[in-house]
């Protein structure tokens, strides 16, 4: 469903109109995770745990984890920079998105956010040229867009086989802080030793979708990184104090 804050894009309400370049990642800033997608596992997890989490609609998305508590990002700074080298192709996106036309519908419409004064008459990129064509710029946007959504549904194959063979289980995330044991829950991993006992015609099953066994790895192996959001957090703690 077309989220209010968003506007469908048309050369004949954008003709003229430009959006501003995104300076900073300010609008990620309460952003505690991102969804991200199977092509992303590799770079994101060079910072980031990788963990599931079950939809409203019961489907399962993989997201990074970017903060131990909710409106926590530790990947930002107080100017709005992003401080390691992979930002998630979610927050890149922005301000344009896909989204889909009614909930009822599969149909998706490229729209801009409309807040803040992203679309103005003056200042930024054009939409659109003078014939109406879409520009350069957006151009680029829709092929961009056009690889999250096919990489999203890609994802979305994957995930419904793990989930499908039971290899998910819910998972606390434990962590040492300050010599205290902690904890967050909500999330999902895979279950190793349930993957280790899938069936020879299951596991090669799963190994003919491009890429599954790699990123069930590199997925496991991304839950190393808990213990460095919480560094993170704490020197972010001693600066403030």
């Amino acid at each position: 469903m077309m989220n209010p804050t968003y506007v469908a894009l048309s050369a004949d309400l954008h003709k003229n109109k430009k959006v501003k370049e995104i300076a900073n990642y300010a609008h990620a800033k309460d952003f505690h995770l991102a969804s991200i997608s199977v092509d992303e596992f590799g770079l994101a997890s060079a910072n980031y745990p990788i963990v599931f989490v079950r939809n409203d609609d019961k489907s399962i998305s993989a997201v990074a984890l970017m903060g131990l508590a909710p409106k926590q990002n530790l990947f930002i700074d107080s100017t709005f920079n992003w401080l390691v080298p992979y930002v998630p192709a979610i927050i890149r996106r922005y301000p344009f998105s896909f989204v889909k036309v009614s909930a009822e519908s599969s149909d998706m419409a490229l729209c801009v956010n409309d807040t803040n004064a992203v679309l103005n008459d003056s200042e930024g990129l054009n939409l659109f040229n003078s014939d109406g064509t879409p520009s350069s710029h957006l151009t680029k946007v829709q092929k961009f867009l056009s690889h999250m959504h096919n990489m999203q549904h890609h994802s979305q194959t994957l995930f419904e086989l793990l989930d499908n063979e039971g290899l998910f289980t819910d998972k606390a995330l434990e962590y040492q802080d300050k010599g205290e044991t902690k904890s967050m829950g909500g999330f999902m991993v895979v279950d190793y030793e349930k993957l280790r006992s899938l069936s020879d015609e299951k596991y090669l099953k799963l190994r003919s979708i491009d890429s599954a066994l790699e990123c069930i790895h590199i997925h496991m192996g991304s839950l190393n990184q808990v213990q460095n959001l919480v560094h993170r957090a704490n020197s972010l703690s001693q600066k403030d104090s």
